[in-house]
């Protein structure tokens, strides 16, 4: 019985080879891209002024670098709001060439550097010839996504 018990210790103090097996836990995580959009509150437009120069409109952020923001406007003509039966003040946007301006984009550079955007809302003299006395109110209405 002493041997047996002897050989039985032996046997748990001999090496044992085990097959090791290695397994991976792969980590991720998602920093989405943030962006600020500044656009003009309000906009006072003088009588008779045909151009008139919004604030800038300006992207600030931290984008992918495969991803821009994309400003679209969209534009609500100004209706007399003492005078419902007034016809409306339309207006538009232009670019600082004069050009038609309702859409811009920023890619990541330009929002990190908070690349501004100059825009004018621009009023035709025959649309102010047609114009009744009154308060105008209208809206540019501004849209923004990251593409």
């Amino acid at each position: 019985m002493k041997k047996s018990y002897l050989l039985l210790c032996a046997l748990f103090l001999l090496p044992v080879s085990a097959l090791a097996e290695e397994k991976n836990t792969v980590i991720t995580t998602t920093i989405p891209s943030t962006y600020s959009l500044t656009i003009p509150a309000n906009q006072a437009v003088t009588v008779n002024m045909e151009k008139t120069a919004l604030p800038d409109l300006k992207v600030s952020g931290d984008l992918a670098p495969n991803q821009q923001v994309k400003v679209s406007a969209r534009i609500e003509a100004m209706k007399n709001k003492d005078n419902p039966q007034a016809p409306a003040l339309p207006f538009s946007l232009t670019d600082t060439a004069g050009n038609s301006w309702s859409t811009e984009s920023w890619n990541a550079e330009e929002a990190a550097e908070q690349k501004a955007a100059k825009v004018y809302l621009n009023i035709e003299k025959a649309a102010w010839t047609q114009a009744k006395p009154g308060r105008y109110e209208g809206k540019i209405v501004f849209t923004s996504a990251i593409e």
